[in-house]
């Protein structure tokens, strides 16, 4: 796959070359230098952004091939997304904000309480259900921002410095709770991030360098 943006009337090439395999279950993190490419790749895995040419696959669906609305129903199916600023909608309480993506994919009253209350109870958030998000602490933010990634059961977790924001401590906790609930529920997860924690408890890492896609072990 390759991805090339046009400045002007110059050609920047940002992703060269990056192929890859990825199996359902695996914890894979992608590494590399600022400005390497990585937030670009993880945008066109979850088709945000369409590769200049090449093939991204998921569960079958060329995603590629999808019109944008397509590609749109498609994430909010099938993808998770935690990012590093939370990305959490203050305006609603903590069970709001897990309610919202199973009410775009047409879930009944009953479940939709039913799965927020169990994730909340996994990542040990149930007494703050009907918090507001900006009451929170910023490791409690990402831990309803997990909550969420998962409650709709998607197949894939994208995750763009999901520790990035917060303290070294706090981000061992949410490194380790995303890891136990995406290895409860065989999920996958790829993880774009310059900290040694989280490139160290992946399974695998791919590495992007001068534009290409490596795989470091």
């Amino acid at each position: 796959m390759t991805k090339h943006f046009l400045e002007g009337r110059e050609t920047r090439s940002v992703i060269r070359r990056a192929d890859a395999k990825i199996y359902q279950g695996e914890f894979v993190a992608l590494a590399g230098p600022s400005g390497s490419g990585k937030t670009t790749l993880l945008n066109l895995i979850g088709g945000i952004d369409t590769p200049t040419d090449g093939e991204v696959l998921i569960d079958s669906t060329h995603i590629n091939r999808l019109s944008e609305t397509e590609r749109t129903l498609f994430r909010r199916k099938n993808i998770g997304f935690v990012f590093q600023f939370f990305n959490l909608i203050p305006t609603l309480n903590v069970r709001e904000n897990l309610l919202l993506p199973l009410q775009l994919n047409g879930y009944a009253s009953a479940e939709s309480e039913r799965r927020i209350r169990k994730l909340l109870e996994q990542v040990g958030m149930a007494d703050k259900m009907d918090s507001h998000t900006d009451r929170l602490s910023g490791g409690e933010q990402q831990r309803v921002a997990i909550a969420r990634a998962l409650v709709h059961d998607p197949l894939l977790i994208l995750a763009d410095e999901p520790t990035g924001n917060l303290d070294s401590n706090t981000g061992l906790v949410v490194l380790s709770l995303l890891q136990s609930l995406i290895a409860d529920s065989d999920k996958t997860l790829i993880v774009v991030s310059h900290s040694d924690m989280v490139v160290g408890a992946a399974k695998r890492v791919l590495t992007m360098e001068n534009g290409e896609l490596v795989e470091r072990r």
